[in-house]
């Protein structure tokens, strides 16, 4: 599993994630940029980034930064290997682009990204039983846009009940927050399966590349 670049981190945040070799990320990196653009294949491992993306599913991915914007999932270098998250803001400044991501099942954005980590875009997935599903059909990244917004609420949730339970106050009422942060969580759980199984349906009549 330590050396399959893939959709990574986990569950609770971006700090544990699959690891590969330095020489191998450097080498897949050259082979796709000497390649030009052409659809690669990306076996992903963890559960950052779960319903969407499973562990053993195949991800297509578009190389280049060319025609990524908000809600797209991504996939990116660091020193920890290769990551695939959601994009939920681009920031502009006098040092050029960087990218916000987060895996939508953790409850803490990455470090920025910038466009230099960035090996491309995800376009779709093929799930281990064959099923294909299109991320970058009109309706796929609509929905993808719907998934970042949810993303960014489980974010600033997920820090006004940390704020709430450290308070004199909330310390009183932690088991209360603690539940209520759960059944948030399910919740938005099945709102994510929903738009996922709406993606699905719209690409039950799609080849993958």
């Amino acid at each position: 599993m330590d050396e399959k670049p893939g959709a990574t981190a986990a569950e609770d945040g971006p700090t544990e994630a699959n690891r590969i070799s330095e020489a191998l990320l450097r080498s897949v990196i050259v082979l796709w940029q000497q390649e030009g653009e052409r659809i690669r294949r990306v076996p992903a491992v963890g559960s950052s980034m779960l319903p969407l993306i499973a562990e053993g599913d195949l991800l297509l991915v578009s190389p280049g930064t060319q025609g990524i914007r908000v809600g797209d999932v991504i996939v990116f270098h660091t020193e920890r290997g290769l990551i695939a998250h959601r994009v939920l803001e681009v920031r502009r400044n006098r040092d050029g682009r960087t990218w916000l991501t987060k895996g939508d099942n953790t409850l803490t954005p990455d470090p920025p990204v910038r466009d230099e980590q960035i090996l491309g875009r995800v376009v779709g997935i093929v799930r281990p039983n064959g099923r294909y599903i299109r991320l970058d059909s009109r309706l796929g990244r609509y929905l993808g846009r719907v998934l970042s917004v949810l993303s960014w609420g489980s974010e600033k949730a997920y820090r006004l009940a940390r704020g709430a339970q450290e308070s004199p106050l909330g310390r009183w009422l932690e088991p209360v927050l603690r539940l209520g942060q759960g059944v948030w969580k399910q919740r938005l759980l099945r709102l994510r399966q929903k738009l996922i199984r709406t993606v699905e349906r719209g690409s039950s009549q799609e080849t993958g590349p």
